[in-house]
């Protein structure tokens, strides 16, 4: 059981300039406390033996936001056109959490048992800016469009725990305590281009060719410190589950696509080729991370009207997904002493198929109608957490 207190306040902006930019502004504050208090049993069915769990949790949280959205549009001429965007936004928030968990084995005997106490406070700014450029030709149809994309991140967080865990075997116990400091910094910097160019060929059918280059770059400070009292209180350093990493993926895609518009039915097929390269190092090792990933990024969208209120559609795509900054990491996380978690180098990325059918019918007399969706997914290389 919980409760979850939401305050929430807005102000939005716009004005035009004489004679054509317009400018549209939006601000947004709000704060979010939860109060959970969350008891959890389980029982765990396996060949080699069964196994029970408990784990009774009490969590506070509390997330305050600001967020400020600023849009400028400008029509230079009937052919062109420019709009910038810029988006910031501060996020503090904190969490303090108190666990005990317990696990039994098949004849409910208690094997272990476990104290954790977790708090945390952190804060994060970010912002971005966008800038799209527009421009339309005599013919009709071929049309020009560039994007410029930027981001930038940083993330602070310091966090403090304190845990017991008890081991019980052959009716003897013992006892194992970790307490800790941990810190933990980030900083992020993106940016990308886009180029996309329409070309018409004639009966309603377009083909487009486009390319486009994302870069991204993280810096990330981890530093733990054990919390000792002999010889004398204080801190030591644990290089261990410290780390300093630096990493940059750049994403670099060129894609064509055809376009076909007819009056009950609409296609769009084509493909992207999409070069990833990761370059990753561990500050204070020799150790470097550095991976190629080149796919073939196929699609296909159909979407056949045959008349007023009946549709029918398809849709498959692909993506790919790359393994995160944690998930790569060689580096132990004992947040959560129960649950150690290290990462895996030698990831390779997700290569997900997506592809679905959507049925519709609308009958405007009796105003009923009918939706279905069939959707299915296949993915190579899946990325998943082993326990």
């Amino acid at each position: 059981r919980g409760f979850a207190d939401n305050q929430a306040v807005g102000l939005n902006l716009s004005y035009e300039f004489s004679p054509k930019p317009e400018l549209n502004g939006h601000y947004f504050f709000n704060r979010i406390q939860n109060d959970l208090d969350r008891l959890a049993t389980r029982q765990n069915l396996l060949d080699m033996g069964n196994f029970g769990s408990s784990d009774h949790e009490l969590r506070n949280s509390e997330n305050m936001n600001h967020r400020l959205n600023l849009t400028l549009r400008h029509k230079i001429d009937s052919f062109q056109n420019i709009i910038a965007r810029t988006n910031l936004s501060f996020n503090d928030a904190g969490l303090l959490s108190d666990l005990n968990a317990r696990t039994y084995d098949a004849l409910n005997i208690l094997q272990n048992n476990s104290t954790r106490l977790f708090d945390s406070d952190g804060n994060n700014l970010r912002g971005d800016a966008a800038f799209t450029y527009r421009r339309r030709f005599g013919r009709k149809g071929r049309a020009l469009v560039a994007d410029l994309t930027y981001r930038t991140g940083n993330d602070t967080r310091l966090a403090r725990l304190s845990a017991a865990n008890t081991f019980y075997t052959g009716g003897q116990d013992s006892t194992g305590y970790v307490r800790q400091r941990q810190q933990y910094a980030n900083e992020t910097e993106n940016y990308g281009a886009s180029l996309s160019y329409t070309e018409p060929l004639g009966k309603q059918q377009y083909l487009e060719l486009r390319a486009a280059r994302q870069q991204y770059t993280n810096n990330t400070d981890k530093d733990f410190y054990d919390l000792v009292e002999v010889p004398t209180p204080g801190e030591v350093f644990n290089p261990l589950l410290s780390n300093q990493f630096r990493r940059g993926y750049r994403y670099d895609r060129a894609g064509l696509n055809y376009m076909r518009n007819r009056k009950k039915y609409n296609l769009t097929a084509g493909a992207a080729l999409q070069n990833s390269v990761l370059d990753g190092t561990l500050a204070g090792s020799e150790e470097t991370l550095s991976r190629h990933f080149t796919r073939v990024m196929p699609s296909l969208f159909y979407n056949y009207e045959p008349q007023m209120g009946r549709n029918f559609a398809v849709e498959y795509t692909t993506d790919l997904r790359e393994p995160s900054l944690e998930q790569l990491q060689p580096v132990v996380d004992n947040s959560d002493p129960l649950n150690i978690y290290i990462g895996n180098p030698d990831l390779q990325p997700e290569y997900a198929h997506n592809l679905e059918l959507r049925m519709m019918r609308f009958d405007q007399f009796s105003m009923t109608s009918f939706f279905a969706t069939l959707a299915a997914n296949y993915v190579t290389n899946r990325i998943t957490n082993a326990s």
